[in-house]
């Protein structure tokens, strides 16, 4: 996707999110409600498959190893049992060998997850 591309969608989703909290701001009158509905389902492949790209991303980045390197070590750790998904219905999180490596809300996997070749990578703040 180009980065022109990207920048309009980024700018949509943004002005978006700020309408919602507006109007969210301007008719609550006590705790906001959440900003969306909690997922009542699995994950499904594609959200893991973007966990896991995620979880080497990070790994990789914070260990300065290469990308595969990360994979190997995360599939090693996995064989091991040392890998653990865990969530609930508003979050997920991807723990090795005890440390949160990957912490993400079900509603930016899903979206994510649904734009097959989109690097989510560009999305972190």
């Amino acid at each position: 996707m180009g980065l022109r591309k990207q920048s309009a969608i980024d700018e949509l989703i943004n002005e978006a999110f700020e309408r919602r909290t507006a109007e969210h701001a301007a008719a609550s009158t006590g705790a906001a409600p959440p900003m969306t509905e909690p997922f009542d389902r699995p994950l499904h492949a594609g959200e893991r498959s973007l966990l896991g790209f995620l979880a080497a991303r990070t790994v990789a980045e914070q260990t300065g190893c290469t990308l595969d390197e990360a994979f190997d070590a995360l599939s090693a750790a996995a064989g091991e049992g040392q890998v653990v998904l865990a969530g609930d219905a508003a979050d997920v999180r991807v723990s090795v060998r005890g440390k949160v490596v990957v912490h993400a809300g079900r509603d930016w996997l899903a979206f994510r997850a649904s734009w097959p070749g989109d690097d989510p990578w560009q999305d972190r703040r």
